[in-house]
C-alpha cells in the first residue's frame, strides 16, 4: 500500500487529489494502489455516460452494473470494470 500523506497536512490541489475516503491520489506519480474501491465507484457514479447526451442522467457506474448483469456470470467482474478507465477523465 502506498504511504498516505498526513490528512492534517492536506496535499496541494495542484499535486494531489484528496478522495472521498481520504485517500491522497498523487497526480505527479499516479498510482491507484491502495485506493478504496468505493472511491472509484463514487467517481464513476457521478461521471455521465455518453457525455451526458441521454435524456435522463445515466452514469458510467450504472452502465457497468448493467453490463455485468448482461454477460455470462463468469465474466460479470470483467463487465463491471470494463469502463473503469473512464475514471481518468475525472479531473
Amino acid at each position: 500500500m502506498t504511504a498516505q500523506l498526513d490528512l492534517l497536512n492536506k496535499p496541494s490541489g495542484r499535486t494531489a487529489m484528496l478522495m472521498a475516503s481520504g485517500f491522497a491520489f498523487d497526480l505527479e506519480n499516479p498510482s491507484a494502489d491502495g485506493m478504496p474501491i468505493s472511491d472509484i465507484a463514487r467517481a464513476l457514479a457521478y461521471q455521465p455516460r455518453w457525455a451526458g447526451a441521454t435524456r435522463e442522467f445515466y452514469s458510467v457506474a450504472e452502465h457497468c452494473v448493467m453490463v455485468s448483469r448482461l454477460v455470462p456470470p463468469a465474466f460479470a467482474l470483467d463487465g463491471l470494470g470494463h469502463d473503469a478507465d473512464e475514471l481518468s477523465t475525472l479531473s
